[in-house]
């Protein structure tokens, strides 16, 4: 009877921190989404919100896989604002991040993201065969794999969420500016 208990403890417990890691990957993925698809954008002002509004469902059910590419292009990439001079008569809006480092920094930054991948790859599709038998040591080496996955990914989730509250500051600030004393008195004119 105690095996069974030990058993069932054991299982709840995993089921528990199988959906923590899933959050992890799912959040992660929100994330990338978020750097694809809104932190390059270059617009004329009529057409920002249409670019920004198709920017974000071109990435809408793009796998996590897919999505490294666009953010290392869009983080790394090369900054907007070296388009050849345009003569319309219409403002060209461009927001964009990136990050110094250079290839080093990129090449390492891809392979953390490619761990993070495989290792939502392995608990997604593969996971299943590790506890398939029900025997109690499956579930707990079950347990220890999941906190060791856990101890992988979060530093790139972290990673990614520092780099997102940057940006928003930085948006903040510019638009603490923007809203400023010191703007409006860049428009008034002297007597």
């Amino acid at each position: 009877m105690e095996s069974n208990l030990d058993l069932e403890k054991v299982r709840n417990e995993v089921l528990r921190k199988l959906g923590r890691n899933l959050l992890i990957f799912q959040h992660t993925e929100a994330l990338l989404k978020f750097f694809a698809s809104s932190t390059s954008i270059s617009a004329y002002l009529s057409e920002f919100m249409s670019q920004l509004s198709y920017q974000q469902e071109s990435v809408k059910r793009k796998m996590m896989g897919q999505l490294i590419n666009p953010f290392l292009a869009t983080v790394y990439g090369e900054k907007i604002g070296n388009e050849s001079l345009d003569l319309s008569n219409e403002i060209k809006i461009s927001i964009s991040m990136t990050m110094e480092g250079g290839s080093d920094r990129e090449s390492a930054h891809r392979a953390s993201l490619e761990t993070v991948i495989n290792e939502r790859n392995e608990l997604v599709h593969h996971f299943f065969s590790r506890v398939q038998r029900g025997a109690l040591e499956d579930w707990q080496a079950a347990d220890r794999y999941l906190d060791k996955q856990r101890e992988i990914v979060l530093p790139e989730l972290n990673m990614l969420g520092s780099i997102a509250r940057a940006f928003r500051e930085a948006m903040g600030v510019h638009q603490a500016f923007v809203d400023s004393d010191e703007w409006d008195a860049m428009f008034e004119l002297d007597d």
